[in-house]
């Protein structure tokens, strides 16, 4: 197999396991939106105090609506502060509408 067709096979995986967490998400979305909502071993929720704090400050980001703000995370780390882990993989993003940021590990 010819390392072009490696790399497209890797990008179709990617894509089709991607394609599979839209659908997790967009099956979370479909309850309600005030409690945190699971799917199998993750769950999704609103941003904590901190979090939201953290997105501002040390992150860079803005939004005009952070209740609009959601993190996927796995269950076990569903009360857990996630500033650390925002400060990672986050920064200057300007949020609009609702977005989930996705922190659940594979």
């Amino acid at each position: 197999m010819s390392i072009v067709h490696q790399h497209a096979r890797l990008f179709q995986e990617s894509q089709m396991k991607r394609n599979d967490q839209i659908e997790r998400i967009n099956a979370l979305f479909a309850g309600s939106m005030l409690a945190p909502q699971t799917l199998e071993n993750q769950v999704i929720r609103s941003l904590l105090p901190q979090e939201m704090e953290t997105l501002r400050g040390p992150c860079h980001c803005t939004c005009q609506d952070w209740s609009k703000i959601r993190l996927l995370l796995p269950r076990n780390q569903v009360h857990k502060d996630q500033s650390g882990r925002l400060q990672q993989v986050v920064s200057r993003n300007t949020f609009s509408d609702l977005v989930v940021i996705g922190l659940a590990d594979d």
